[in-house]
């Protein structure tokens, strides 16, 4: 019910999750009341000792109307999309009785409870015994009532492993929903053990649907939406190619996906990196250049650095440079974005053929002297900070970056004082190649 009714209710206040024991918030859907409303129980529970639950991957949607939904006497305010969903559910006869909906599972308004349960929340879609896909009640625009059309053609279809172009036709309707270009949708699918595709009374399993797609490849230059056709690969790879976790390549691929918050292009991605799973913290009181410099720092601070596949290294730096572009950095920092990239990610690179850790310890963006730019990026390098110059165009190779450690102290010693040729060979001719690149 709108919340403009039963403003007498109180809002719900939640009692704090305990984030050493890494706890969530269920809840339990009441059945359908007299009144109409939307009731539910929200229940805490340690993370390793919850029972079995669903959890959700839905839009948001619009911010108004919301709508109420009561716990234990007060409300709590809630989308139009989810309240739609809650409504058709209650009436559904499901084994599972707990539903982990971030909407409502997550104290909203506590932005250091949200960056701790957006942290693990890879954990929670993994752990889960079912994903539900909600693409809403089909009732809306005419697309809307298209897909639910093509969802009954296909959920009528009698079971065969052999799918023809009508039943492709039909999934890629359905893969049209704006739910698949969402970025958020890439680790609640790619992580889960079972997922159901739901619209209005419709249950779909998914990977029915991406085996009509993914038969000989068929049809999937024909669907609607990039990350619908990336999500489709990507699900048949996980298995079969496990692999493809390698480094920063899931960035590359989804960070053109839609989310509200830019900073999201980061922490909706991190678990699904083997680089930046355990050493990304997400924090929401970071700004957007800080996240981005965290993701930057965690590429470094892993084996990427030691990569002998150059070309897969090549393609990392450029992976990072075009995610801060996603993330919509500001123009004048994107600008020298380029050249301040190509000196640290070189200089660190140096480093590592020694075999010493990565000497960037920091980096940043810091006010312009010149108060014009607005703001430069910094970044401390052997002890030492460095910036770019305010105005991009005046960046200077020599001035800027730092000179090389005397890589000559590191490498192996004979008895006599010589550099050992044959363990250092292979890295002295490598580090040469580097350092007189243009």
């Amino acid at each position: 019910m709108s919340s403009d009714l039963h403003s007498d209710l109180s809002r719900y206040n939640y009692t704090p999750l305990d984030p050493i024991k890494r706890q969530i918030r269920p809840i339990r859907l009441a059945a359908e009341r007299e009144d109409g409303d939307v009731h539910c129980e929200l229940d805490t529970f340690d993370f390793e000792d919850a029972p079995t639950y669903t959890a959700l991957s839905y839009t948001w949607g619009p911010a108004t109307p919301h709508f109420n939904v009561h716990v234990a006497g007060y409300i709590i305010q809630i989308r139009e999309n989810l309240y739609h969903f809650l409504k058709r559910y209650q009436f559904r006869e499901v084994q599972e009785r707990y539903l982990w909906i971030d909407q409502l599972s997550i104290d909203q308004s506590n932005v250091d409870e949200r960056s701790a349960q957006v942290q693990f929340m890879s954990k929670i879609y993994k752990k889960s015994k079912t994903v539900i896909m909600w693409l809403g009640d089909g009732l809306g625009p005419e697309s809307e009532r298209e897909r639910y059309d093509a969802a009954v053609r296909f959920s009528n279809k009698e079971y065969t492993p052999i799918y023809d172009d009508r039943d492709r036709g039909a999934v890629l309707t359905i893969l049209g929903h704006p739910c698949f270009s969402r970025l958020w949708i890439v680790q609640e699918v790619l992580l889960a053990s079972d997922i159901k595709v739901l619209l209005r009374d419709l249950c779909i399993p998914w990977e029915d649907m991406r085996r009509a797609i993914w038969t000989e490849r068929l049809g999937i230059s024909a669907l609607e939406t990039q990350g619908a056709e990336d999500l489709i690969l990507w699900t048949g790879l996980k298995v079969s190619r496990p692999e493809t976790r390698k480094g920063l390549l899931i960035f590359g691929f989804f960070s053109d996906s839609a989310c509200l918050d830019p900073r999201d292009k980061v922490y909706a991605l991190i678990s699904l990196s083997e680089w930046t799973s355990d050493r990304l913290i997400v924090d929401y009181r970071k700004s957007v250049c800080q996240v981005f410099s965290d993701l930057v720092m965690c590429a470094f601070s892993s084996a990427l650095l030691k990569d002998t596949d150059d070309h897969r290294f090549e393609h990392s730096a450029s992976v990072l440079k075009d995610q801060f572009r996603c993330m919509g950095g500001p123009a004048h920092l994107i600008k020298s974005l380029d050249k301040f990239m190509d000196a640290i990610w070189h200089e660190s690179r140096i480093v590592a053929f020694v075999g010493l850790p990565s000497p960037l310890t920091a980096m940043g963006v810091e006010p312009a002297s010149d108060n014009v730019h607005g703001e430069r990026w910094w970044y401390e390098f052997q002890g030492r900070r460095y910036h770019v110059a305010d105005d991009p165009k005046t960046w200077s190779m020599e001035h800027q970056r730092p000179l090389l450690v005397d890589w000559k102290e590191y490498l192996p010693m004979e008895v006599d004082g010589s550099i050992s040729c044959t363990a250092a060979e292979t890295k002295l001719r490598r580090l040469d190649a580097v350092r007189h690149e243009p």
